[in-house]
């Protein structure tokens, strides 16, 4: 008798009480909203900011409850894309860096990789062409690595695009 209490302790009251790990279902509904508001997110937001803003603070709350770690993720990289739409590179950047650490934490290669890709453009804007030249190489051969075509593709254009650029006149 004594063997079932402990049983039902270990396995049954759990369940009941919320002790545990995150339901699965709440972690799928997690995942879809988060993918749902990013995607709804990133349509409107060079065309019409304040109708992007309620995808970006309901990403925020996402990210918040941690059921879904990959929120906050998109969430910094979001508010980064939205700081870049307003011309505010310095605050794209931290946040950007935020979406390239959580990735990197989570093992989320892929997504590591479109954060450095923002990171690099943003040193080739801010005029800091060595972190680029360096961010390039690095997102090019970490993306041949995972044959993330996406990666590749754009880490050699930008590569490309900053040859040309480092190495044109000063007087044009």
């Amino acid at each position: 008798m004594v063997k079932l209490q402990y049983l039902f302790f270990l396995f049954v009251f759990p369940a009941f009480s919320g002790w545990g790990q995150v339901a699965p279902s709440d972690f799928r509904m997690d995942s879809g909203l988060t993918y749902r508001y990013h995607h709804k997110y990133e349509s409107p937001l060079y065309s019409n900011n304040s109708e992007a803003q309620p995808y970006l603070d309901s990403l925020a709350l996402l990210s918040k409850n941690k059921r879904f770690p990959k929120a906050s993720y998109y969430y910094y990289k979001d508010l980064g894309a939205y700081s870049f739409a307003e011309h505010h590179l310095a605050n794209a950047e931290k946040q950007d860096q935020q979406a390239y650490y959580l990735a990197i934490r989570q093992r989320l290669k892929r997504e590591a990789i479109l954060a450095n890709i923002w990171l690099a453009n943003l040193d080739f804007l801010q005029g800091d062409f060595r972190a680029a030249e360096t961010k390039y190489l690095h997102i090019l051969s970490e993306s041949k690595q995972q044959n993330f075509i996406d990666g590749i593709a754009n880490a050699f254009t930008d590569s490309r695009i900053f040859r040309k650029t480092k190495n044109r006149p000063s007087n044009i």
